[in-house]
């Protein structure tokens, strides 16, 4: 080959990978949270406190890059095979629905605080502990368990539990938590458990039975709704743009709390009243596992509401179960559930199970 030809050539092949190297460091740069990209012997994961994240198969060496960019707390070998859940029980529902209910060996929320039968048992034949809560986790017991990853929904697990060197990654976050995190939440948990073919294929038959439940509303009144729960002199309202709120608009509600991010907020009865005095659906939360509520407590407990719209003889007043929260592999079922309270005549033989209608109109 002539020496005129030669360079050309070479200057095309330096060209084409300082292109290729500049595009793989902008798309890294700009990766959202649990977003993944492979790497050389490595994937890259964000978590939700956007912190990079190395999953490197088991067995296999670090790749170089990862020791020397990555804290042992950082690095995850998969598939994962013993689970520390800190981050609530949201995450359980999912790796359960994945099949690997057995990974999970330690929860900060108690046996009282699930309603999950799988759960449960698993409590019951001593496959998963409770270790504390989050923020005063046993750490003595987290050592003999020897995880492979601690999921963490709070900054201040992380600082409580970092130093042992644990690998850590926040999956869960109040920050980001619309619909479309959770469905990307059970992908990435199946990549961590080694189950992602099925985790992606859940999200997809989830993603078009949405598709399709919001399809059924098009065209339809959205009628009003709001949500909150009466404590210490306030009420509390859903954020607008959490997951739960994404399925009411799904469902063909409008939520009168729109612009409230996802942390929620507390109002006086008197603010409260105001914003929600029209509404014709009035939402509630279920106190506890074994707590049912009455139309007699709940205006015992709202009697400074009982002149709303939802409280009257055109109004609808419902519960949601505490279970609810706990069960991410099931979100359509939810939205079904939550359906047929916005517009029950599009669901009159549905069997509700995440809700409950205390007061029709």
């Amino acid at each position: 080959m002539s020496t005129k030809r030669f360079f050309p050539i070479v200057a095309i092949l330096l060209a084409f990978l300082l292109s290729a190297c500049e595009n793989k460091t902008q798309d890294i740069s700009s990766l959202k949270p649990l977003s993944v990209v492979e790497m050389d012997g490595y994937t890259l994961a964000i978590d939700l406190f956007n912190r990079k994240i190395a999953i490197v198969p088991r067995g296999e060496p670090l790749p170089q890059e990862v020791l020397d960019n990555f804290k042992p707390t950082a690095i995850v070998r998969t598939p994962v095979e013993k689970i520390i859940v800190a981050s609530g029980t949201y995450d359980p529902s999912i790796i359960i629905g994945l099949g690997k209910g057995d990974a999970i060996i330690g929860v900060t929320d108690s046996r009282d605080e699930f309603h999950s039968p799988e759960m449960l048992k698993l409590f019951d034949e001593g496959k998963v502990k409770y270790i504390g809560e989050y923020n005063s986790i046993d750490l003595e017991s987290l050592v003999e368990m020897k995880p492979d990853v601690i999921l963490i929904s709070s900054t201040s697990t992380l600082e409580l539990v970092e130093f042992l060197g644990f690998p850590v990654v926040a999956d869960y976050s109040n920050e980001v938590n619309d619909i479309e995190n959770q469905l990307e939440l059970i992908s990435f948990l199946g990549m961590l458990l080694g189950e992602k073919e099925k985790g992606d294929k859940r999200v997809q038959e989830l993603k078009a039975s949405l598709k399709a439940i919001g399809e059924r509303v098009e065209g339809l009144h959205r009628p009003k709704l709001t949500w909150g729960v009466y404590f210490d002199k306030r009420v509390f309202v859903l954020g607008g743009d959490y997951w739960v709120a994404d399925l009411l608009e799904i469902v063909g509600a409008d939520y009168v709390f729109p612009e409230i991010d996802m942390n929620g907020a507390g109002f006086s009865l008197e603010e409260f009243y105001i914003r929600s005095k029209d509404a014709d659906i009035f939402f509630i939360t279920q106190p506890s596992n074994d707590h049912a509520v009455d139309m007699s407590l709940m205006l015992k407990w709202y009697d400074g509401l009982k002149d709303m719209k939802a409280f009257g003889d055109q109004g609808t007043v419902a519960m949601t179960y505490s279970w609810l929260w706990e069960n991410a592999w099931y979100v359509d079922e939810i939205a079904m559930d939550l359906g047929a309270v916005v517009h029950p005549e599009l669901y009159p033989d549905r069997k509700l199970t995440y809700v409950e209608i205390i007061k029709e109109k």
